[in-house]
């Protein structure tokens, strides 16, 4: 029968165990390479503006002046990010940008 000063050097042994199990990568698996592409992120002051929503509000107005807005265009990404062929709805003119790359 085993003594109860047996358990801490048990314990060690199945924590090792359990340890090794974690670790170990089945037979075939592949390596892992990560993926070197862009990832845009646009946002105007703080405010990330989420992906593919194409919903931003902007401030009111008084009739006759154009409002404004800033969008910062950010690469998060591991890829060169080239930003080309800007295109808005009718009503709205982008400035200040042209055929760029923005590097990671």
């Amino acid at each position: 029968m085993k003594s109860i000063s047996d358990l801490p050097k048990r314990l060690s042994v199945l924590t090792l165990l359990v340890m090794l199990l974690a670790m170990a990568v089945p037979v075939g698996a592949a390596p892992v390479e990560l993926v070197r592409a862009p990832e845009v992120n646009v946002r105007t002051g703080f405010t990330n503006v989420p992906d593919n929503t194409g919903s931003v509000t902007f401030n009111e107005t008084h009739v006759g002046i154009a409002p404004g807005k800033d969008f910062v265009v950010e690469n998060l990404g591991r890829a060169n990010l080239t930003i080309a062929n800007v295109m808005v709805p009718n009503g709205f003119r982008v400035e200040y940008i042209s055929n760029t790359t923005i590097v990671p």
